[in-house]
């Protein structure tokens, strides 16, 4: 166990802004859109939106929903909802149709705030609710029956609306990323997030003299509770990147003096990639982190060698969590392939089953207990009890892990996604680590494919580098050497790209629904 943490400097993510200005209230806060805010602007900026929010008229605790880009406008409504008495409902901009519908239902939504990525999804969604929301726009073309969200926010009061909030109280509602389904809506509290973000801020570390990109979006944990909120908790500069684009990313780190920046592997790969990759137009970084989705030892080297110098830092965590630890570069030299272990404010556990510690090495089922956890899944008590299973404040959260001796955690795959062949486990995760080095594999998924006498036989679908070909024996043969042979993949699908969650993820679940019934393993 690590020692007791220092007490928390604000009670909510709401009191952050306020707390950095009543310091230094001429310290850059956000940077994009073309300006900079600074923290006492940000504070104020919070409270015309919550002022704005009010003259709603809406009864207490009623669901705001918003699905936008990355933008201050969005950081406005974020503090300015949290500092009324309702809930903040965050909406993937990737989000289909039906997803939207199935998010606005589930919620109760009774205000919905768009930009102009949201409305064409909207007008897909609209025959199927009832009651509709009111509408707020923040740009695009708009419905006519839409309020402009700016000109409500004019003229507002810049003083706080003074409207008190338990830090029991719900602040948000976030979206799992829908690997297995339709996304389950998670609602967390005020004291969740500020606890998970004041950990963040401290495990990754920020400093308040970074600058630092925001380029995951804020619709989700990652870009909003483990990245964005710890930015403000530390006090430093965050530039809002609409959406990631690596020619972007290097302008803000020449324009700007880019520090640090919490990216996807995805968006890792992507920027290496780039025919303008330049190391030299991001020279100002020293601090890498990277989350959402495992990432390849390849991948890790690749960056270590594009990015001398700066420190590469795992960061994990989950919507029902927020930030979990994070692992710097030296813990990763002295255990390669591990997660860590996390900072003073995060309990986290490996057991075999309720009530069962798993023995340093053994496999079993990644938990985390604590106030950062959310409180439970809208319309879902099956869901909620199935996370809390174990009825002691242990949240399961679905992944295989092992713990070694010094609190070390390995992280193997989901029990979700896990292949089962011949009643024996065989982690997703490992199977493409096994060949997401050869050099003609750009990205890999694996899945079981129907056996009748086995029940599942490894396979995967693989994404080849641009100009590089492969056969299916040339990455059969690759990984074949490295794993036990009944763990060895045996069918290797060729695809164009594999389909992602918002988030950055691997939809594992959708790549076995399309791809399995078209294989045979005999």
């Amino acid at each position: 166990m690590t020692s007791p943490a220092e007490p928390l400097a604000n009670a909510s993510p709401r009191d952050v802004p306020r707390t950095i200005a009543s310091a230094r209230p001429d310290a850059p806060a956000l940077i994009g859109d073309g300006r900079t805010v600074t923290y006492g602007e940000l504070d104020a900026l919070g409270n015309r939106a919550a002022h704005a929010i009010q003259s709603l008229g809406l009864p207490d605790r009623s669901v705001i929903s918003i699905m936008a880009g990355n933008s201050i406008d969005y950081v406005a409504v974020h503090f300015g909802a949290a500092r009324t008495s309702h809930v903040l409902a965050h909406l993937s901009h990737r989000f289909t149709p039906k997803e939207l519908e199935h998010a606005l239902r589930l919620t109760g939504t009774r205000v919905f705030i768009g930009d102009g990525h949201a409305w064409p999804v909207y007008a897909g969604a609209l025959p199927e609710l009832a009651p509709r929301p009111r509408l707020l726009s923040m740009g695009g073309n708009a419905p006519s029956d839409a309020d402009d969200f700016a000109s409500l926010m004019a003229g507002r009061p810049e003083t706080d609306p003074g409207i008190p909030v338990e830090a029991a109280d719900p602040i948000t509602i976030l979206f799992t990323s829908g690997t297995t389904g339709l996304p389950k809506a998670a609602v967390a509290s005020h004291r969740a997030r500020i606890i998970a973000s004041t950990a963040a801020a401290e495990d990754h570390p920020i400093a308040p003299d970074d600058v630092c990109a925001v380029t995951i979006p804020l619709c989700h944990a990652a870009g909003l509770y483990s990245w964005f909120t710890p930015i403000m908790v530390a006090g430093a500069c965050a530039v809002i990147l609409e959406h990631w684009d690596p020619v972007k990313f290097m302008e803000a780190a020449e324009n700007h003096g880019l520090t640090t920046a919490f990216v996807v592997p995805t968006q890792m790969a992507m920027l290496f990639d780039h025919p303008d990759f330049d190391p030299n137009r991001v020279s100002t970084l020293r601090q890498f982190i990277y989350g959402g989705a495992a990432a390849t030892e390849e991948l890790l080297a690749r960056a270590e060698s594009a990015l001398p110098g700066v420190r590469i830092v795992q960061a994990f965590g989950s919507t029902e969590s927020s930030h979990v630890l994070s692992q710097q570069p030296e813990e990763r030299a002295l255990k390669p392939g591990t997660l860590g272990k996390p900072g003073p404010r995060i309990e986290v556990g490996v057991f075999t089953a309720p009530g069962v510690p798993a023995k340093p090495g053994e496999e079993g089922e990644l938990c985390t207990r604590g106030d950062h956890l959310f409180d439970r899944y809208i319309g879902s008590d099956e869901d909620t009890k199935a996370y809390f299973k174990s009825g002691d404040g242990w949240g399961w959260t679905g992944d295989l892990a092992t713990v070694d001796e010094d609190g070390v955690v390995t992280l193997i795959g989901r029990t979700k996604e896990v292949i089962i062949s011949g009643g024996m486990n065989i982690s997703p995760v490992e199977l493409e680590n096994s060949i997401e080095d050869h050099p003609a594999v750009a990205a890999s998924a694996a899945f079981g494919m129907p056996d009748k006498k086995w029940g599942e036989l490894p396979a995967a679908a693989v994404v080849l580098r641009d100009g590089v070909e492969a056969t299916e024996d040339d990455i059969l043969g690759h990984g074949a050497d490295r794993i036990a042979s009944f763990k060895r993949l045996r069918r290797i699908v060729f695809v164009d790209a594999l389909p992602l969650t918002a988030s950055g993820k691997i939809k594992r679940a959708q790549v076995k629904e399309d791809l399995a019934p078209l294989l045979s393993s005999e």
